[in-house]
């Protein structure tokens, strides 16, 4: 539970700038606003993880709805989604924008939740599932994903692992770089890359792990079933981060322009384990928030 305490003594100097910001508490003139790129499921979960952490409703607008009107008196934009985040905006909103693959905005007024989790997190859990892991295999398309990988070899360093990766100038080369990297891997994880996360590409990766028994690790939850494992945030986890990057904005704290997930949750598919041979700890098993027998 939060200790209000410390807010009493400036009460009326944050009710003033940022009135929004008392648990609970929602003023008539609200500071932020929420757009969604669309009705779907993930950006209804994000949005509910927003208005859970910030402990009110917001203004809520959907771009299958036509265009946002944005009340004067909000200050932050939360955006999920890549059409909600590139609509265009009043230079006086700061954005916070989530669940936007491939998108980079480059403003100082701008924030991002980043899908993937923080690079030591993603890494370390991965390991659980593998303890031999040493040699990671990545590919990957989108210019965006580069700053990343620059924290995945760092982080990798610190556990004693190497990250291989290889770029891509069309999806049509996936198969190639992947015999390439046969022999040179202990696993393989797919980012998401909307560049690369398609069907065809899927069918590929799964049938390169299978065959070779190297195992497979997926960008979400939903894609288990294609792979061995999974080590991502929620979707309601993504909207919290927005909603505490959308608080620090408006009371002029200081914090990072892009923010990965710390909190993920653990996929395990027990089927495509046994298929290529690899055994999971029952410990691990235990920590899986998912499990497919």
């Amino acid at each position: 539970m939060r200790n209000k305490q410390p807010w009493l003594t400036v009460l009326f100097i944050l009710l003033a700038s940022a009135p929004r910001l008392a648990s609970g508490a929602e003023p008539a003139e609200p500071a932020i606003a929420a757009v969604l790129s669309s009705e779907a499921g993930p950006y209804r979960e994000a949005l509910a993880g927003l208005q859970e952490e910030l402990g009110f409703s917001v203004p809520v607008f959907s771009l299958s709805r036509g265009e946002p009107k944005i009340p004067d008196s909000a200050r932050i934009v939360v955006a999920f989604g890549s059409k909600a985040a590139l609509l265009r905006r009043q230079d006086r909103l700061t954005l916070v924008y989530a669940m936007s693959p491939g998108v980079v905005i480059k403003d100082k007024n701008t924030f991002e939740v980043h899908m993937e989790p923080e690079a030591s997190v993603l890494l370390s859990s991965l390991k659980k599932i593998q303890p031999g892991l040493k040699k990671l295999g990545i590919l990957w398309q989108s210019p965006k994903f580069e700053a990343y990988l620059l924290q995945l070899r760092s982080a990798a360093a610190e556990l004693d692992m190497s990250i291989e990766d290889s770029r891509l100038e069309k999806t049509a080369e996936v198969p190639g770089r992947l015999r390439i990297l046969y022999g040179k891997i202990d696993a393989i994880w797919l980012p998401p890359d909307p560049l690369l996360l398609n069907a065809d590409n899927l069918t590929i990766f799964t049938e390169f792990s299978r065959s070779n028994n190297i195992p497979f690790f997926v960008p979400s939850g939903g894609l288990l079933e294609q792979g061995l494992a999974s080590v991502t945030p929620t979707f309601r986890e993504i909207g919290r981060l927005a909603a505490i990057a959308a608080r620090s904005a408006l009371t002029g704290q200081n914090q990072k322009k892009i923010i990965y997930p710390t909190r993920v949750e653990l996929g395990i598919n027990k089927a495509a384990a046994a298929k290529i041979g690899l055994k999971i700890s029952e410990e691990t098993l235990r920590q899986a928030d998912k499990i497919i027998p």
